[in-house]
């Protein structure tokens, strides 16, 4: 037998050696035990709810910036762009330089 279902037995065992004003007012102290922690979880459950408000709050505001920022398309293109320009400065650096040399030589 395991230790629960001895338990078990042991409390129904007491139960059988109290009349019924004893259980009665076993159970009403219980449910005092029960209100108090149904008022704990209610607690909790409305701090939880207020929280849960704020997250959603802050996902909206997440979600109204995601369509602002770059794209892997947008990115490439401005690395394209960058290239370009760092290749045609550097022909026009590099020709600037050989027109120098040749002519001012």
């Amino acid at each position: 037998m395991r230790w629960k279902e001895s338990a078990l037995l042991t409390h129904a065992d007491q139960m059988d050696d109290m009349t019924v004003e004893a259980r009665i007012a076993k159970l009403e102290s219980d449910m005092g035990h029960v209100k108090k922690d149904v008022a704990q979880i209610s607690e909790f459950v409305s701090e939880l709810q207020k929280g849960v408000a704020g997250l959603r709050e802050d996902v909206s505001a997440v979600k109204a910036t995601l369509p602002h920022f770059a794209t892997r398309a947008d990115i490439h293109r401005l690395e394209t762009a960058m290239t370009r320009w760092f290749v045609g400065t550097l022909l026009g650096a590099g020709t600037l330089a050989f027109a120098v040399v040749r002519f001012a030589g």
